[in-house]
């Protein structure tokens, strides 16, 4: 856990997750550059993503792009996203009618499964990428969590429009592997402390991974001033299990 500069806690698992982005990922692109790419794309295949301590099986659709032409997208299943699912799971309280704000969230691993292993938990899935929430909203129904689960079209590093929901209902923001390039850094955490200011008290859990060439401290932003608290536990324990 990072704490912000208001004293509301964020969650960080940079250092944790540094060998997940090392195994898993190989170059940096962000989604909104899916328009110029070209057709290389590995077919649509079903993962099965086993989650809540193996009680549930996701079966999430993802296609890659053949490595090392520039990952991660959204519409790849990536292991930060379960190593945050597995730890709000075991570690955040939330009781019936607890709204959670995904922000960033791909294929819906965290979303969905949040959604199918706590069904009294009200989810906000988004992403700004149109082909990465067409693919999102096909999992979330074929998940079968359709009710629980709003998808959104937004961008987290936008500061000049509204949000497409209501902040005052939210009571849980996940988010992991969303600060993958250098020019997100400054709207993201602009957009975390409008969320600080609007409902003290919030709980932000943020997982990041360290990617080559993202430097947090070149944007001014003086992340050291947070509490971190690491989760190597969690991380290894679902690394280890795939």
């Amino acid at each position: 856990h990072d704490q912000s500069p208001s004293g509301h806690s964020i969650m960080s698992g940079h250092s944790a997750a540094r060998a997940c982005a090392a195994a898993s990922a190989v170059g940096v692109t962000a989604c909104g550059l899916l328009a110029n790419l070209d057709s290389r794309w590995r077919p649509w295949k079903d993962t099965p993503v086993v989650i809540d301590a193996g009680s549930k099986t996701l079966v999430l659709r993802e296609r890659r792009r053949p490595i090392p032409s520039g990952v991660p997208y959204g519409c790849s299943v990536w292991p930060a996203g379960h190593v945050l699912l597995e730890y709000a799971l075991a570690q955040l309280q939330l009781p019936p009618g607890s709204v959670v704000l995904d922000i960033g969230s791909g294929c819906g691993l965290t979303a969905i499964g949040m959604a199918a292993a706590r069904p009294s938990v009200e989810v906000i899935a988004t992403d700004f990428c149109e082909e990465t929430l067409q693919n999102l909203r096909h999992n979330v129904h074929e998940c079968g969590v359709a009710k629980s689960v709003s998808v959104l079209h937004w961008d987290a590093t936008e500061q000049k429009r509204g949000w497409p929901f209501e902040m005052s209902r939210v009571t849980h923001v996940l988010a992991s592997d969303v600060i993958y390039d250098t020019q997100v850094i400054d709207g993201f955490l602009k957009t975390l402390l409008r969320f600080f200011e609007t409902k003290p008290g919030l709980k932000v859990h943020l997982l990041l991974v360290h990617r080559v060439g993202v430097d947090l401290s070149a944007s001014g932003w003086k992340l050291q001033q947070f509490r971190t608290i690491s989760f190597e536990d969690e991380f290894c324990s679902c690394a280890q299990a795939g």
